[in-house]
């Protein structure tokens, strides 16, 4: 395109026809205007021109005088490579006239060299026998060995000339001799498993048969084995020397070590070893060695066994939980050396016996205790006559006697007990299934469902007739005192205990991210469905309160989803957040009065069954998933636990409760998203 000839930038332009058309389209006020711009873009162009004029003449001046030194510093690098260049000519020709001087003497030292060095080495060779000598007479030999393999080659060389051939029948036999004191080492009784070690592998590169040598070293690490257990069961019989992790600790420094060492040498030597071994060797020293262990570990297996039985008889868990934590690391180490040796399912096997006995032993002590207070309340109420105080104690604080035997006991079991599944017990870890084995099989069923059977099977001893009369023997206070003990452990006990077992049995910081409902929710749900069906064959429905047009479960699910009831702000304090969420709560009489209803009486119980849900998540510490879990299985119980309930708002309420309880106890609250929840539970 040619342009605009009236456009002031371009180069087209035309100032005649610019003029005319402001002179034929503008007033005079807006040429006066006009004429006032220009003259200010004039000055400013004017000033800007001036600008660039100086600043171009003065980085031009300064380049020049950049110029003018870099011409001053190349003349002077001139110069000096000038004289560098002389000089290097100079040096060239001295070096050329001194090699061309030393020529033929540089030829004869190179020559002189050589000869020296042969000149050492037949010197050497010819010194071989007396240094042999010395190093086995000072009993240094491994420089012996050394010295002798690093010549061995060489007189197997050169053995046709008769010099080096009497050389070598004299080293030949300094050798055997030296085999000779090697072998009774081997054999001294005195010799550590290093020792042993260090000689079989002497003998090794003195070229002996590795068969043998790995059937002796093996033999010879059984007897130092076998003295370092005697010496730690040793120790154990001293009066003074009872602790059992001084046992632990004498094993694992002195058998395990040196089992570990023994291993290792033995890999090393026979296993790992290429030069001048046998085809299929490895795979036979592999098996020698897994033999060995095997048998060493059982040994060693037993003893300890029977050591950690005499712990398993204290009430106090932890000893026995730190002593067994430090062996079962060390035979870790051990079935890591040497896997096919199976050390590790033997490590498990002990503690899952240990385990066993100890939580036995508990139960037995339980029993005992329980026994032993029945006995002294039946004492007590034989040699009253009425009902008044009975050495001090109403009716009412002997049942009370017999309830806190029952519950403290149990309580103090389970604390003891729960050093096992501790985060930072090894053994708990490294087994996957031990932690669920121990609390469902251990701890649930061993020690607290046992102990309340136990209960009920004395109690129910005591209403049945006697024999020989057909008639009751016992006195109706010991029933009614039976009977209320039995009816306070119902109310609070059995439910409270059912619950937090299994809140236990679950590591809430590092669980995974839920995908089901927990097995015991599903449990708790098909006991509520039991306990419905056998109180509605005895009692009547009952009145169930009208929650309008919206259900609870509808309404509870609005919460989760909204996020409304559960408020938490990352920025608000949790103790002042607790406060005033408890100040909506609507308060709740978990132990009031109950109608003879199907109703009122599940009410009853799924009120005491919640309550003792808050108050375990309260004990606990959640993390993100494990809040999340918690989430699950309140709405899963909320979708079930409605309809047994005169009151389904109750039910809300308290869920709600357990999962704000869990949200102040977790380290990282973030719920789960409500849509999720649903398709979980509902695929449960």
């Amino acid at each position: 395109e040619a342009g605009d000839p009236l456009d002031i930038d371009r180069a087209c332009f035309e100032p005649d026809s610019y003029v005319q058309k402001l002179l034929k389209d503008c007033s005079l006020n807006e040429l006066f205007r006009h004429e006032e711009a220009k003259k200010k873009e004039i000055q400013e162009l004017d000033s800007n021109m001036q600008y660039l004029v100086y600043e171009n003449h003065s980085k031009f001046i300064k380049a020049s005088e950049t110029i003018r030194e870099m011409k001053d510093d190349f003349q002077r690098l001139e110069d000096d490579m000038n004289r560098l260049t002389s000089c290097m000519g100079d040096i060239s020709q001295s070096s050329a006239s001194i090699n061309e001087v030393l020529a033929d003497r540089k030829k004869q030292i190179s020559q002189l060299c050589g000869v020296h060095h042969l000149l050492k080495k037949l010197q050497f060779l010819f010194e071989l026998p007396a240094r042999l000598k010395k190093c086995i007479e000072m009993g240094f030999h491994g420089q012996a060995v050394h010295t002798y393999t690093k010549a061995h080659h060489v007189l197997e060389q050169f053995k046709h000339m008769s010099s080096f051939l009497n050389i070598q029948r004299e080293c030949v036999s300094i050798v055997c001799e030296l085999k000779s004191i090697l072998r009774k080492k081997l054999d001294d009784e005195e010799s550590t498993t290093a020792d042993i070690a260090e000689t079989v592998d002497l003998l090794l590169e003195l070229k002996e048969p590795p068969n043998h040598l790995c059937q002796q070293f093996l033999a010879n690490a059984r007897q130092n084995l076998e003295k370092d257990l005697d010496t730690a069961q040793k120790l154990q019989q001293e009066e003074e020397s009872q602790d059992v992790m001084k046992f632990v600790g004498q094993l694992c420094t002195g058998f395990l070590a040196n089992l570990s060492l023994v291993i290792q040498s033995c890999y090393d030597m026979f296993i790992a070893r290429t030069d001048g071994k046998e085809p299929g060797m490895a795979e036979e020293a592999q098996q020698v060695l897994t033999d060995f262990v095997q048998s060493v570990m059982s040994d060693c297996l037993q003893a300890v066994e029977e050591r950690l039985k005499k712990e398993t008889i204290q009430l106090d868990s932890a000893m026995l939980v730190r002593a067994l934590d430090k062996i079962t690391g060390k035979l870790q180490v051990i079935d890591q050396l040497l896997p096919s040796a199976g050390t590790s399912s033997s490590s498990q096997d002990l503690v899952r016996n240990i385990a066993l006995l100890h939580t036995k032993f508990h139960i037995q002590c339980l029993k005992q205790s329980f026994t032993d207070t029945l006995m002294s309340v039946r004492v007590a109420l034989a040699t009253s006559k009425s009902t008044s105080p009975i050495h001090g104690l109403s009716l009412g604080e002997q049942c009370t006697l017999l309830y806190s035997c029952v519950k403290n006991g149990m309580e103090s079991s389970l604390n003891n007990v729960k050093e096992f599944i501790k985060p930072t017990v090894g053994f708990s870890l490294m087994m996957r299934t031990f932690r669920v084995e121990f609390c469902l099989e251990y701890v649930r069923k061993g020690i607290v469902m046992d102990l309340i059977e136990f209960v009920l099977d004395t109690a129910k001893t005591f209403t049945e007739p006697s024999k020989e009369c057909g008639q009751l023997s016992y006195p109706p206070t010991l029933i009614l005192t039976l009977s209320r003990l039995l009816h306070n452990m119902e109310r609070t006990s059995i439910s409270y205990l059912m619950i937090r077992k299994g809140l236990d049995a679950r590591d809430w910081l590092s669980t995974i991210e839920p995908r089901s409902v927990r097995s015991v929710m599903k449990r708790v749900v098909e006991e509520v469905s039991t306990i419905d069906q056998q109180v509605g064959s005895l009692y009547e429905e009952g009145h169930r309160k009208d929650q309008g047009s919206e259900g609870s479960r509808q309404t509870y699910s609005y919460s989760l989803n909204q996020g409304k009831g559960y408020p938490y702000s990352s920025t608000m304090d949790s103790s002042l957040l607790s406060n005033i969420q408890k100040l909506f709560y609507e308060r709740i009489e978990v132990f009031g009065r109950v109608e003879y209803s199907k109703l009122s009486i599940l009410t009853g119980i799924i009120k005491i069954f919640l309550k003792a849900f808050i108050e375990c998540v309260r004990l606990k510490t959640f993390g993100k998933f494990g809040l999340q879990q918690v989430q699950v299985d309140s709405h899963y119980l909320q979708i079930y636990l409605w309809r047994y309930v005169s009151d389904e708002h109750l039910v809300r309420l308290l869920l709600e409760q357990v999962v704000s309880s869990a949200i102040e106890r977790c380290v990282e609250p973030q719920l789960m998203e409500q849509s999720v929840v649903e398709a979980i539970c509902g695929h449960n």
